[in-house]
């Protein structure tokens, strides 16, 4: 996840004056970063790795980058058949993971950052790389931390989506669209240890606004085309 942002924001670094200079109200989501620890994110999930699989969740937590702040999030998403490498190989006493494509994925999304409120939709990319997957399997031998092999749920997901927001401050309206990065993973593991039983779960939610594409080009919306001059000229290379 941290290696695709740094790869975008080098790429791009040259390309974001410009696009802020396009927006006329505050500056676009790229490199908005949202994050919920365990105790804020939950999902649910139902886990067929030789059919389909389905994760829907709810977060909340801290944002940060040129709209720091904080955030909620609630959204779901579909695995196809899960036939590819996971990202645990098998030990020789664990049992490895395996993963699918992500078949669907929907997202709703607000920042609150000061006075600026955000608010928006992720979708799946259909441009997504090779590294849009996800696992959500049943285990009988997994390991915790070298601590102990338990048994349980595996859910990881990386997903790269297309977002939307419309962004409001006390000086107007804009909009911003473009790519982000999602990764989540909820992994919940009981199993014996030195003391007894042992319990763990393992959870993180994590999303980057990688790259804006600038406004939303809908002459309808406020914000846009006759007051974000060029963004007719905007569009996804």
């Amino acid at each position: 996840m941290k290696r695709w942002r740094v790869c975008i924001a080098v790429a791009c670094a040259g390309a974001l004056g410009l696009v802020a200079a396009a927006q006329g109200v505050g500056p676009p989501l790229e490199l908005e970063d949202l994050t919920a620890p365990p105790e804020s994110f939950s999902t649910t999930y139902s886990c067929n790795t030789a059919g389909t699989s389905t994760v829907t969740w709810t977060a909340e937590g801290v944002a940060t980058g040129p709209y720091p702040g904080t955030f909620t999030a609630s959204g779901s998403l579909s695995i196809g058949a899960q036939t590819l490498p996971g990202a645990h190989p098998p030990g020789p006493n664990n049992e490895g993971t395996v993963a699918g494509p992500i078949e669907t994925f929907q997202e709703t999304f607000t920042i609150q950052s000061g006075t600026t409120k955000i608010t928006g939709t992720k979708t799946l990319d259909p441009q997504a790389t090779t590294g849009t997957r996800g696992t959500c399997q049943q285990v009988n031998q997994f390991p915790v931390l070298d601590f102990f092999d338990g048994q349980g749920t595996v859910v990881e997901v990386n997903v790269q989506t297309l977002y939307e927001g419309q962004i409001q401050a006390v000086d107007g309206t804009t909009t911003d669209h473009g790519i982000a990065y999602v990764s989540l993973s909820d992994t919940n593991i009981t199993g014996s240890c030195p003391t007894g039983t042992c319990q763990a779960r393992l959870a993180g939610f994590d999303e980057t606004f990688a790259l804006s594409l600038g406004p939303l080009c809908d002459e309808n919306v406020q914000g846009n085309l006759n007051e974000n001059p060029g963004c007719d000229d905007q569009d996804r290379s």
